[in-house]
C-alpha cells in the first residue's frame, strides 16, 4: 500500500495524488483533519472539469495553457488525467506536440515542481545513489532521454525533460516540401502519400492546406503536429496526426500490466499493424489515416491486448498465471481517473458483555 494513503491534515492537500480540492466529502474532511481548509461546498469532478476548462480557454496562448495543465497535474493528478480523457482533442496538442516543443525551449522560465530524475556526467560511479533518491518505490516503467534531439529543435539539455515520453525519429526543416515538390508527387501518383512528420509545427515540411491545394485534394496526408481541418473545393479534409502518441501509451500499458522485461522490435511492428486495423471507412472518407484522436484511449487498449498476446506466446511476459481474458484484464488496469477513497480502514468491533 502506498505511503500517501496515510497522509493527514494539510499534507493531504499538498500531495497531488490525494488532493481532490472541493470534491472531498464532509466525512473525508473531518476524518482527514482538513475540515475548514477548503471552501464549505462539495463539488463533483464533472463541475471541476467544467470550471478548469473554462479557465483554460480564457488564457492568452498555448504556453500559458501548458503551464496551467502542468500546475494541475502537480496539484490534483486525478483531475488532470480526467481532463485529458474527456477533452483529448483539445488538450493533447497542449501537453504534447506542438506546444511541448515551445515548452521545452522555455522550460528554464517555467517555475514548477521539478519532475523526473536528472543524472549528470559528474555523477559517474554514483548513478545508483542518484536513482535511490527517487521518492517512489513501486517503479514499473522508466523512460530515459539524454535531451540530445528534442523533436526537431536539437540538443536542449535538461530542458528536454519536457518530452521524455518519446521523440519522433523524423526531423526536417520547414518548408522542405515546396509546392513544386508536392505538384510533382501528384503528377506521379494518383494519391501521393505526404507525411509532414517533423515537430513542432514550425518545423513541419508543409502545412495540410499546402498539401491539399498542391495535389488537388488527392493526397494522403498526415503530420507530426496537429493541423486544423481544410476546406477545399467544397470538401472538408481532416488531417491525421502521425504521432508516436498513438503507440507508446499502448506499449507502456502492455509492459506494465503484463510485466514485460524486454521489448523487441516485433512489438512495435505489431503495435503499428494493430493501429492500422483500427482505421475505419469513415476515417478514410475524410482523409484520416489514423484513428480519431478522441479514440486514442480505445486504440491504446487494443494495442496493449495484441502485445500482451504476443508476449505470452513468446515468453516475454513475467506476470503469471496468465489472465484468462487479456482484454478485460488490461481494461481493468487502464487508468480510470476517478477519485479514490483515502480514509483509513475501519471495521466493526463487538464488545464483550
Amino acid at each position: 500500500m502506498s505511503s500517501h494513503r496515510y497522509l493527514i491534515g494539510r499534507n493531504v492537500l499538498l500531495d497531488g495524488r490525494t488532493d481532490k480540492g472541493t470534491a472531498f466529502s464532509i466525512e473525508e474532511r473531518q476524518a482527514l483533519r482538513i475540515h475548514g481548509l477548503l471552501p464549505p461546498s462539495i463539488a463533483t469532478i464533472e463541475l471541476q472539469i467544467e470550471r478548469f476548462m473554462e479557465n483554460l480557454r480564457l488564457m492568452p496562448d498555448d504556453l500559458s495553457r501548458y503551464i496551467a495543465l502542468l500546475a494541475l497535474q502537480d496539484r490534483n493528478e486525478t483531475l488532470f488525467y480526467r481532463v485529458l480523457m474527456q477533452h483529448t482533442e483539445e488538450t493533447m496538442p497542449l501537453v504534447y506536440t506542438p506546444t511541448v516543443g515551445l515548452a521545452c525551449q522555455k522550460y528554464g522560465l517555467i517555475f514548477a515542481k521539478p519532475k523526473g530524475s536528472f543524472v549528470a556526467i559528474h555523477d559517474k560511479g554514483h548513478v545508483y545513489d542518484v536513482l535511490a533518491n527517487w521518492p517512489e518505490h513501486d517503479v514499473r516503467a522508466i523512460v530515459v532521454t539524454d535531451g540530445e534531439r528534442i523533436l526537431g529543435l536539437g540538443d536542449l539539455g535538461c530542458n528536454g525533460m519536457g518530452i521524455p515520453v518519446g521523440k519522433l525519429s523524423a526531423a526536417g526543416q520547414g518548408p522542405a516540401f515546396t509546392r513544386e515538390i508536392l505538384e510533382k508527387m501528384a503528377s506521379l501518383n494518383e494519391h501521393p502519400v505526404i507525411f509532414a512528420l517533423s515537430n513542432p509545427t514550425s518545423k513541419a515540411e508543409c502545412t495540410a492546406q499546402e498539401a491539399y491545394e498542391a495535389t488537388n485534394g488527392q493526397c494522403v496526408f498526415a503530420s507530426g503536429s496537429p493541423f486544423p481541418s481544410v476546406k477545399y473545393q467544397g470538401k472538408t479534409y481532416v488531417p491525421g496526426q502521425g504521432n508516436n502518441s498513438y503507440i507508446f501509451p499502448g506499449v507502456g500499458l502492455a509492459v506494465v500490466t503484463c510485466r514485460i522485461r524486454h521489448i523487441p522490435e516485433e512489438l512495435f511492428y505489431i503495435a503499428a499493424k494493430t493501429l492500422s486495423e483500427l482505421v475505419t471507412e469513415d476515417d478514410l472518407a475524410v482523409g484520416l489515416v489514423y484513428p480519431s484522436i478522441e479514440r486514442i484511449r480505445d486504440a491504446s487498449r487494443a494495442i496493449a491486448v495484441k502485445l500482451a498476446e504476443y508476449a505470452y506466446a513468446h515468453n516475454l511476459a513475467t506476470l503469471y498465471p496468465k489472465p484468462d481474458n487479456l482484454d478485460e484484464f488490461i481494461k481493468l488496469n487502464q487508468y480510470a481517473a476517478q477519485y479514490q477513497d483515502i480514509l483509513p480502514a475501519t471495521w466493526q468491533w463487538h464488545t464483550l458483555n
